[in-house]
């Protein structure tokens, strides 16, 4: 996992404002009961929903720079939707806890920060290991091979301004998939400007492995989850194992038991 989110944690929430997957969890997350987990965490985008849902709700997140802005952001929630956020620093390859999740997620991508079959086959087994007996894991990748093909373009991301500074940051993206490294390579590019017209940029690279459906879906299978729904977005379109580019994103639903 080699990506430094932690160097642009508090611009992750401009960078990505626009994901539309919180009516999805939510679903699942009102048919469970107490307490949820959710891996690789980050600034508390699901988890402050989740608390907010009524829901015990746990972050294994490695980074403390990004749990710093996490706990930034919770601050400012009631008191009551506070109290139900619980974070812990932890390698999600090798976690064990001393309890059972319900259900545990794997939100927006984050089980392709990890770079080989075999570690992320660790991060399926570790989830299993701490799930009730009648829990669900919930595993959300893009499907970064759709890229393929097409050309680099600059997006814009958003803008917002810094009360502390005065700045307005501005945010822009180019993404571009790697034929030869199976990989997706984000240019990220952070403009801070002030009111006397000067601006200084920032540069970030993030990568993110592609993993190839079938690999998450034998892996589900081999450590023993029962039931295993596969869609292709988060209105639960059937995932199109004919043409893997007709699909948006790679979505599993496993369940311990049927």
């Amino acid at each position: 996992m080699a990506n430094d989110y932690g160097s642009m944690a508090r611009y992750y929430d401009i960078l990505y404002p626009k994901v539309d997957d919180i009516q999805f969890y939510k679903e699942y997350v009102e048919h469970v009961q107490s307490p949820v987990l959710e891996l690789a965490s980050g600034t508390g985008r699901l988890l402050v929903p989740i608390a907010q849902w009524g829901k015990e709700v746990y972050g294994l997140e490695i980074d403390p720079s990004i749990t710093n802005v996490a706990k930034e952001k919770i601050a400012k929630e009631k008191e009551e939707v506070q109290h139900r956020i619980h974070i812990f620093g932890g390698d999600m390859r090798t976690f064990s806890l001393d309890m059972n999740f319900n259900l545990i997620i794997s939100a927006f991508s984050v089980l392709r920060e990890i770079t080989t079959a075999d570690e992320r086959r660790q991060v399926i087994a570790s989830a299993y290991n701490n799930l009730s007996t009648s829990g669900i894991l919930i595993i959300d990748n893009n499907n970064g091979i759709r890229r393929k093909g097409e050309k680099a373009v600059l997006e814009f991301n958003g803008s917002f301004k810094d009360e502390a500074t005065a700045e307005t940051i501005t945010a822009f993206e180019v993404h571009k998939w790697n034929e030869e490294l199976k990989k997706n390579e984000h240019h990220i590019f952070i403009d801070r400007s002030k009111k006397d017209g000067s601006l200084r940029r920032e540069n970030y690279y993030l990568e993110l492995n592609y993993i190839p459906p079938e690999e998450t879906l034998s892996q589900l299978k081999n450590i023993g989850f029962r039931r295993i729904d596969v869609y292709s977005d988060y209105s639960k379109s059937p995932f199109d194992w004919g043409n893997i580019l007709n699909n948006k994103r790679q979505i599993f639903v496993a369940k311990r038991k049927e």
